[in-house]
């Protein structure tokens, strides 16, 4: 298990370094409308849909094909520029979208229409600025956005009524999360945690041995790992850091030896099975609470990485990773565990309803229907691993 030593500036965990990963990852070069991208955020809607927010693009991807959403200004219902910094989904399934220099964009994912929230001179009712560089949906619902040199703003989504808080910070927000209390932590100065309810907001500065960048708002990554209550820190030039809430000091983690070179962090996620990925220029470190996995781009590899770039990482529903790449496109990490077999257990009424099957389908909504020479038709749901027979009956049910 991790330890925090309070007293020092320095978090030392006992951990193995494995000095060669065993993960493997598919890099989906077959794809067209992946290869060669640059990725720089990663989430899933409702309708299971995967989105990459890149560089050249919006791109909605449905497991065998592509659709990129550009935009058009003969269109106002496109998405505002190609350039998107960040990606979040709201309860609705509903897509926040960080542009570079368009604004914070919305997009309905049933509907497939775009609201645009700009900047607009002389109307503090507006966002604060164009170059909008983070995204994030809190646990109420609040879209939190940050800009590049206009601080950060809050929406909500009920009204579309914008609220600025510090407004007059001219380092970059790059980086937004939330913590078990509901306070917003953002990058800016340093580290900052604004309560939700009366903005006030508390600036935690770099210290004099911190990494310059620091103070120049080179924080890119924030994680809170709701497992262990930490807040993870990403810096650019400057590696990977903890914020200790006690002592209120942000302190270097030493969980990744200074001899792998991982100096900046651009990505911060926590998988389904509690693992930290911190990504950045020199692949991705898996962390454990036992060791520490080093994922790496190897040319003989067609299954390691397609680039050490690493500037965004995702769990899906199912569980399963997704690595954005800076010109290497997307990453899935392979899953290697054994085949289940699911059979008809007669004591068992969630189980499948017959052995025998004839046909097999997954709709929109992740949800597998199985179709039996003797039993019916099943639905099984892959979140409980559990079988409902939808129409019971001896009849064969084929494609």
């Amino acid at each position: 298990m991790r330890h925090l030593l309070t007293p020092l500036l320095v978090l030392c965990m006992c951990i193995a370094v494995r000095a060669q990963s065993t993960r493997q990852f598919d890099r989906l070069e077959e794809v067209k409308g992946l290869q060669n991208r640059s990725i720089t955020s990663i989430t899933q809607d409702n309708l299971g849909f995967i989105w990459f927010g890149s560089q050249d693009g919006l791109i909605r991807y449905d497991g065998y094909r592509t659709r990129v959403l550009k935009a058009n200004l003969k269109d106002p219902n496109s998405i505002s520029d190609n350039n998107v910094r960040a990606l979040a989904k709201d309860s609705s399934g509903n897509l926040w979208i960080a542009t570079q220099g368009g604004g914070l964009d919305h997009f309905n994912a049933r509907s497939e229409a775009f609201t645009h929230f700009k900047h607009r001179p002389n109307d503090p009712a507006s966002i604060s600025g164009n170059a909008v560089w983070s995204v994030f949906v809190d646990s109420k619902g609040r879209v939190w956005a940050g800009t590049f040199s206009n601080g950060l703003n809050m929406i909500d989504p009920r009204n579309g009524r914008v609220t600025r808080v510090r407004e007059s910070s001219s380092a970059p927000v790059l980086a937004i999360a939330e913590d078990d209390a509901g306070m917003i932590w953002f990058s800016s100065n340093g580290l900052n945690r604004v309560d939700p309810e009366s903005l006030t907001v508390e600036n935690f500065p770099a210290e004099p041995d911190h990494p310059a960048s620091i103070r120049k708002g080179g924080i890119r990554s924030l994680l809170f790992d709701n497992s262990t209550g930490r807040i993870w820190v990403g810096v650019e030039d400057g590696g990977l850091f903890q914020f200790d809430r006690t002592t209120k000091r942000l302190m270097r983690a030493s969980v990744i030896p200074a001899n792998r070179g991982f100096n900046s962090i651009y990505a911060l996620h926590v998988d389904t099975h509690g693992n930290v990925w911190a990504g950045g220029n020199e692949g991705a470190a898996v962390l454990s609470d036992s060791s520490v996995d080093f994922c790496k781009h190897a040319p003989s590899d067609n299954h390691s990485l397609s680039t050490n770039a690493v500037r965004a990482v995702y769990s899906d529903s199912f569980g399963t990773t997704w690595i954005g790449t800076e010109g290497g496109g997307v990453n899935r990490a392979l899953n290697k565990k054994a085949f289940h077999v699911f059979r008809n257990s007669p004591s068992d009424a969630s189980s499948l309803s017959y052995n025998v099957i004839r046909s097999i389908y997954e709709d929109r909504l992740g949800a597998i229907w199985v179709g039996t020479q003797g039993g019916g038709l099943n639905r099984f749901d892959p979140r409980t691993a559990k079988f409902e027979t939808v129409a019971a009956g001896s009849r064969e049910i084929s494609a």
